[in-house]
């Protein structure tokens, strides 16, 4: 068992803390195991054996609902999100359906790779950016956390592409302090979308939809062979005030404002980042690039305040900032 990773299928975390699901390493594909810790206590609540190869994907607030990805064998990338009933002990037949317009006959088949992952206030919607290259596609998929397991759905929201699969996973995503907006950038694309969203009754996320999309030029975006490893790691931030949102593309820092989803600007455009954060005082950026360190630079006019090298050697990303 690990937590290392920058993913979610070999351990997950409920909002509260206290609920640790961990999967087994170095299994075959016919067979999974699961943990389930709790932490406060620190015991071993329940360790699941299932058959086929599973990785995990979220679990509810208290613990009780456990959500898994089933990979299948049919075509690379399928997969079911299934839930298991952690107090029952049970593995719950069906797999979550998005059964919308976007999905008439209820086809429980999934593709993609998870990107980035959002999770509301107290840990009952978990959404998740997936991109499919493949075949061109890219969606959020909203997932409710409910402790009480039936019935179990789900709703994805598909997310403009362009010509080029290769840039999708310069997609990112951000969620407002309120919990009621998505904002789905991906800086390559050009592309900016918005998303109205219910947090509080689970049956709303059939309400949620895109509200706005804007584009921009991003210039000649493309992936080089040196590109071809690089991922993003919280490659987007808003400002305390909601009022703006900055996130990475193949290069440099775009700055929009929130509420027209309007181009404000463009940072350092001749280097290439992974991650992005912002101070609590909207004052400084924090953008990430493994080979140089991070780099620190004013919020508003992108001028570049100094260079941090160490203590990680190779930082891909920042997951918080204490002041």
């Amino acid at each position: 068992y690990s937590i290392n990773g920058t993913g979610y299928d070999s351990a997950v975390l409920s909002a509260s803390g206290q609920w640790l699901a961990l999967r087994r390493l170095g299994q075959s594909a016919t067979e999974t195991t699961i943990a389930i810790v709790d932490t406060q206590a620190g015991k071993l609540i329940r360790t699941i054996p299932l058959n086929g190869e599973y990785t995990l994907d979220a679990i509810s607030p208290g613990g009780n609902a456990l959500y898994l990805l089933q990979k299948l064998n049919d075509t690379p990338g399928h997969y079911y999100v299934r839930v298991y009933d952690v107090s029952g002990n049970t593995l719950v037949q069906s797999p979550i359906v998005d059964k919308t317009a976007l999905n008439p006959n209820g086809d429980p088949n999934m593709t993609g790779v998870g990107l980035a992952r959002q999770v509301s206030n107290g840990g009952t919607f978990a959404y998740t950016l997936y991109i499919d290259t493949r075949h061109n596609i890219a969606f959020v998929h909203e997932l409710p956390l409910n402790d009480q397991i039936n019935p179990p759905i789900a709703r994805c929201i598909d997310l403009p592409v362009g010509k080029s699969a290769d840039l999708l996973k310069y997609y990112t995503l951000s969620l407002s302090a309120d919990g009621g907006t998505l904002y789905a950038a991906n800086g390559a694309l050009g592309v900016v979308s918005s998303i109205s969203i219910t947090n509080g009754d689970p049956l709303g996320i059939f309400n949620d939809k895109i509200v706005k999309t804007t584009h921009f030029n991003p210039g000649n975006a493309s992936t080089s062979n040196g590109d071809q490893g690089r991922m993003l790691y919280n490659g987007s931030a808003l400002s305390s005030d909601q009022k703006t949102l900055y996130f990475a593309g193949t290069k440099g820092i775009w700055m929009v404002n929130t509420s027209d989803l309007s181009m404000r600007g463009h940072y350092l455009t001749r280097q290439a980042f992974t991650g992005v954060a912002l101070s609590g005082d909207n004052q400084t950026l924090y953008a990430v690039d493994p080979a140089n360190g991070i780099t620190l630079l004013s919020a508003s006019t992108g001028q570049t305040q100094k260079v941090i090298q160490g203590p990680a050697h190779t930082p891909w990303g920042i997951e918080w900032i204490t002041h």
